[in-house]
């Protein structure tokens, strides 16, 4: 089996997802527009592509799940042991696609860093990607 380990596209940033406006009461749900690169291991998060990015996630030890308390739709949180962000999909199909990406970039990274103990394919399933 092949598994996709790459993906380009727009996803959104919530600024905050539990800050409160001081008088209003109300939650600041505020986003950034970032253009997104998943490629080698990592998630690249670029304001501009022509800069350096302004985030990047080493999948290695992440997880992504969808989050709590919010309320914008197609949204999944991805966490690592120093960060974590909330980021929006443009459509419930994109949110799929790269929670799924994600998720097979992380199996890929933790494969690599498991022992081979089969000739087969180590400890477990092998996740071979393409671009």
């Amino acid at each position: 089996l092949q598994y996709v380990c790459e993906m380009r596209g727009w996803l959104g940033k919530c600024a905050s997802r539990h800050r409160a406006a001081p008088r209003s009461g109300r939650h600041d749900h505020r986003q950034s527009r970032y253009w997104s690169v998943l490629s080698g291991g990592k998630l690249f998060l670029y304001k501009n592509w022509r800069d350096t990015p302004k985030h990047v996630f080493d999948l290695l030890l992440c997880t992504v799940r969808e989050p709590r308390n919010v309320p914008e739709r197609f949204c999944f949180e991805i966490i690592s042991p120093s960060n974590s962000a909330v980021l929006q999909a443009e459509t419930a199909s994109g949110m799929a696609a790269w929670t799924q990406v994600i998720q097979n970039a992380t199996g890929k990274a933790l494969d690599a860093q498991m022992p081979r103990l089969a000739p087969g394919g180590g400890v477990g399933a092998t996740q071979n990607c393409e671009a």
